[in-house]
């Protein structure tokens, strides 16, 4: 039967018992009946209508889920296989609430090595500290025995110390690279800073050796970058120097002292505020020990001397960690003032 047939025939049976006052008995209960089987029909068929078209919305809904979650499926395959494509996957935040981290590149700014004029001499050694200006410092060592502080009185602001400790943990912001005249490389503490500063370094001393065609003077100083250094350990810049060999004569100790001067200068020319530097000269080189703690010492005096407003705060000559204490010791002797003495 038709379904226009069958809402009829319902309307019918209404319309039947709507006259219900004037019918007979008889007619009143087929119209009842009537009614009553048309509405039996009519009820399932709307519920039926009713399911069929939430089917399809849910169906709709359904899809589009499945069709986001497709979406997110294959984007992430996307991915594994070019990772590159994840820059055009994710949104842009319009805010974010997370801050920027700061982090340190690997690779420096090429610049030329930098020198100054005073930089660019061999200064003579006038002679170790006088009894009088021994008598201006002052010395401590710590709790562990493993650093000898020392205080000069017209620079109390300053931190100078000798130390048993890794020169690359020091916290300084430039150290010193004690190399050699040819400066293509070497053992100890210029073949650590190679190891360490990598590639990036090896680029920067290649601009020096170019700059000196291989010939660099004893006594210089030259401020280049630091390579991987920057990033590793946090140091900026690394300050070469090519310290004397051998025994110790007028010309070797005019060398070392003005290694150790110069270097100062010129990270006071830069603006740094800390320098660590090895023992220079008395690894490999052999330099005599006692004649470079006194040499050292006065370097740094003459530098306190000359630049009483620097903006260095700590200045660090380290020797190996595991090295003994006698190392300390004979810079304890050299800075000694003698009481004694009139």
């Amino acid at each position: 039967m038709e379904l226009r047939t069958i809402c009829a025939n319902y309307f019918s049976g209404f319309q039947e018992l709507y006259d219900f006052k004037n019918n007979d008995a008889s007619t009143n209960v087929i119209a009842l009946l009537k009614a009553a089987s048309y509405f039996t029909v009519i009820i399932p068929i709307g519920f039926g209508v009713t399911y069929g078209i939430a089917s399809l919305c849910g169906r709709f809904s359904h899809r589009q889920e499945l069709t986001e979650t497709e979406q997110t499926i294959n984007n992430q395959a996307r991915e594994r296989l070019n990772p590159a494509i994840r820059i055009s996957l994710k949104p842009s935040p319009i805010h974010s609430t997370t801050p920027t981290q700061k982090t340190h590149s690997i690779t420096t700014v090429q610049r030329p090595p930098v020198q100054t004029e005073e930089s660019r001499v061999v200064h003579a050694y006038t002679g170790d500290l006088t009894n009088q200006e021994k008598k201006n410092v002052a010395l401590a060592y710590n709790k562990s025995d493993t650093q000898l502080n020392i205080s000069f009185t017209q620079a109390p602001t300053l931190a100078v110390s000798i130390r048993l400790q890794d020169m690359f943990a020091s916290g300084a912001e430039v150290i010193v690279n004690a190399a050699n005249t040819h400066l293509g490389g070497g053992t100890g503490i210029d073949g650590a800073i190679h190891s360490k500063g990598g590639p990036s370094y090896a680029t920067e001393h290649k601009k020096l050796q170019t700059l000196y065609a291989s010939n660099y003077i004893s006594g210089h100083a030259a401020m280049i970058g630091s390579g991987a250094l920057h990033h590793q350990n946090q140091i900026a810049n690394v300050i070469v120097v090519a310290g004397p060999s051998g025994t110790s004569t007028p010309q070797k100790e005019d060398e070392l002292y003005s290694c150790y001067y110069n270097s100062l200068l010129l990270a006071h020319s830069q603006k740094k505020e800390s320098i660590a530097f090895p023992s220079i000269s008395t690894g490999v080189f052999r330099f005599p020990k006692e004649r470079a703690a006194h040499i050292s010492l006065k370097a740094i005096s003459d530098f306190i001397e000359e630049c009483p407003n620097t903006s260095l705060k700590a200045i660090s000559i380290h020797f190996l960690q595991s090295a003994p204490k006698e190392e300390l010791e004979t810079y304890e002797k050299a800075a000694t003032y003698d009481k004694t003495a009139t």
